[in-house]
């Protein structure tokens, strides 16, 4: 029997750039199937690192620090997907998570913080 899975998700990941694993971070997201897109809100436009290209990366700048939660909401009202996950920018995860949260009875939107 195939197991039902959700959508693939949107992430939405609010930054101040600081976090020395982000861009790993961002490209763990890309690498993913699991992954429709991963939106990026750029809290720091003067902090930013050279990224690179990444196809599922849409960077969105405001020009000023939006804070977390204005972040995640700007991110999630422009979210592609039906299944939002909110994401702080200091994590790394376990590769297979997504795809595991894909299988569960999840609500529409879910998050990630390190512990």
């Amino acid at each position: 029997m195939m197991e039902k899975k959700h959508p693939p998700f949107s992430v939405v990941i609010p930054t101040l750039w600081r976090p020395a694993t982000f861009i790993q971070l961002l490209q763990q997201l890309n690498a993913s199937e699991d992954i429709q897109e991963i939106l990026v809100i750029d809290n720091a436009r003067d902090q930013r690192p050279e990224i690179p290209y990444l196809d599922k990366l849409n960077l969105i700048d405001h020009g000023r620090n939006l804070y977390v939660n204005p972040s995640w909401n700007l991110g999630v009202s422009m979210a592609k997907s039906t299944a939002v996950c909110l994401c702080n920018d200091d994590v790394l995860i376990a590769d297979n998570l997504i795809g595991f949260m894909r299988t569960q009875s999840l609500r529409r939107i879910t998050g990630l913080n390190p512990k």
